[in-house]
């Protein structure tokens, strides 16, 4: 029996026209403040799931989305401010895209999303799709076998530090993230091009 709702929003404006006649989606151009207006509508619709008692809203990490379809960039600092606005529902990153952060800095800030959310945070990774967000960061998004070799990520089975195996790294080729999550194991999918894997392991 099914426990356990949860959607997903992508953060999107308010469309003017929809549909086979709506204008275009690569023609559409959006104000900044229309752009920003997907954060109000992001707490609306949070605190209106965790007054009906959803499990998890899920939300999709995207950047220079100007077409207005997909504009949080920074899913682990919204999901902080969504965890102080609301009393129960957990806050799902549908994904953060690996190839666009360095994995040490992305564990950390994970770390500290968890501790400031005691725990509501549902930590995703992928590996991106559009190559106007992913290689403007620096990334490889068209070479997939560059795409998938920056980092691995082990999942935590009992209270440790989140630790990731950095590849290339002259620095340090291992390190622990500090502070660590409080909440372990820590509950994490993957973007796979079959779907979301729920293994106990991450690769990007």
């Amino acid at each position: 029996m099914i426990t356990k709702f949860a959607t997903v929003y992508a953060g999107h404006v308010d469309l003017p026209d929809m549909g086979q006649d709506a204008t275009p989606a690569n023609e559409r151009r959006f104000s900044n403040e229309r752009l920003a207006s997907v954060f109000d509508k992001t707490d609306a619709i949070a605190k209106c799931m965790d007054e009906a008692g959803y499990y998890a809203i899920w939300l999709a990490e995207h950047h220079f989305q100007h077409e207005g379809y997909e504009v949080i960039p920074n899913l682990l600092l919204h999901a902080v401010h969504l965890a102080h606005v609301t009393k129960r529902i957990k806050i799902g990153c549908g994904f953060n895209i690996a190839p666009m952060w360095h994995p040490l800095r992305l564990a950390e800030d994970y770390a500290v999303a968890d501790i400031l959310t005691k725990g509501r945070v549902i930590f995703g990774l992928g590996r991106g799709y559009h190559s106007r967000e992913v290689e403007t960061f620096g990334a490889p998004i068209l070479d997939q076998e560059a795409n998938r070799a920056p980092c691995t990520a082990a999942r935590p089975t009992a209270p440790q530090p989140i630790t990731i195996t950095v590849s290339p790294c002259a620095m340090a080729p291992r390190l622990s993230a500090a502070p660590a999550p409080v909440i372990t194991p820590q509950p994490m999918r993957q973007a796979r091009s079959n779907g979301i894997s729920f293994g106990t392991g991450m690769a990007c």
